[in-house]
């Protein structure tokens, strides 16, 4: 069966396999042919010759950002059991943003620059692999962070990495050596900003090169920002950087990728249900990689289980 909408791709709806007693699941992917260096036609392909024997299946491509917002209202309103994500960190947020405290279900096929969020929830990177999960799921809910009313579910901050995502999503070049490459370029030009930080009420004067907020363990690629972060405990995980020098960046960066971040004497952590983060002037903060311009104050909040993930 195919469904034709004006400048959507819509897959085949594959139905093989049913087993006697085991009502098929209405599952959508929704397709960002941009994410991994324009990798979405060639999974809308493996989507549609995938054979799913549990899953009623539905693909559609998108080919704007306004689209895309359009086609996950559409994909809502069918009810599906799961909606797919299928791209990188942002793309899982748009979709499970819409998805908070709904009965429609999250799932990732990864193919971002950091696919932060599938690597901690161990969701396999090869797109077979991925695929079979989803036609065979087992399901678990996990917190969602908030950002001045955004939400995230991997990680948000203010500083440094909230001004390389901004770089990075005007950037043409993608994957993780361009983020290296681009983070480089920019370690002189971006200060430590002085921060009034408030943890569940309790005030923490600090000057900082970065402030990360996590709900997972790591920003993407493994580089683990928070290691003892988890998604299911309630609390959102505060890492504070103080200013560094450039000589003490290949001890951080192989701590951070070796999750030892908190060994660091230039590292600060706690745990939070509340942050609230003053500066001096408005600035650039970021969530799941995708970057806002916010006032001088931003609130983070914990939302306990708040979504239903597809693992």
């Amino acid at each position: 069966m195919e469904y034709s909408l004006p400048r959507f791709l819509i897959g085949p709806t594959v139905i093989v396999g049913v087993k006697i007693n085991m009502p098929k699941k209405k599952i959508i992917f929704i397709i960002n042919p941009l994410s991994g260096r324009g990798k979405g036609q060639k999974v809308s392909d493996r989507v549609n010759n995938y054979i799913f024997e549990n899953s009623e299946v539905e693909s559609y491509l998108t080919d704007s950002i306004e689209e895309f917002h359009n086609v996950i209202q559409i994909a809502i309103n069918e009810k599906p059991k799961a909606i797919i994500a299928v791209g990188g960190d942002g793309t899982v947020n748009a979709i499970a943003s819409q998805l908070v405290n709904t009965d429609i279900a999250v799932g990732i096929v990864p193919i971002g620059s950091g696919n932060g969020l599938a690597r901690d929830l161990k969701i396999p990177l090869n797109i077979n692999k991925a695929l079979y999960k989803i036609d065979h799921p087992q399901f678990k809910t996990i917190d969602a962070g908030t950002a001045n009313g955004k939400y995230f579910f991997c990680a948000a901050g203010i500083g440094f990495d909230a001004h390389i995502s901004k770089l990075f999503a005007k950037s043409k070049r993608r994957g993780f050596a361009s983020y290296l490459w681009l983070s480089m370029q920019e370690f002189f030009t971006d200060k430590p900003q002085d921060y009034d930080i408030y943890i569940d009420g309790k005030l923490y004067k600090r000057t900082a090169f970065l402030i990360a907020i996590a709900n997972a363990s790591q920003y993407g690629n493994n580089a683990y920002i928070a290691p003892s972060a988890d998604m299911n405990d309630g609390v959102l995980d505060v890492t504070v950087l103080k200013p560094i020098k450039l000589y003490e960046t290949p001890i951080l960066a192989w701590r951070l990728f070796t999750k030892k971040i908190y060994n660091s004497a230039k590292v600060e952590s706690f745990k939070a249900r509340e942050i609230i983060i003053k500066r001096t002037d408005s600035g650039v903060i970021h969530y799941d990689g995708e970057s806002m311009i916010t006032g001088n104050e931003i609130k983070y909040t914990i939302i306990e289980n708040a979504l239903t993930v597809l693992v």
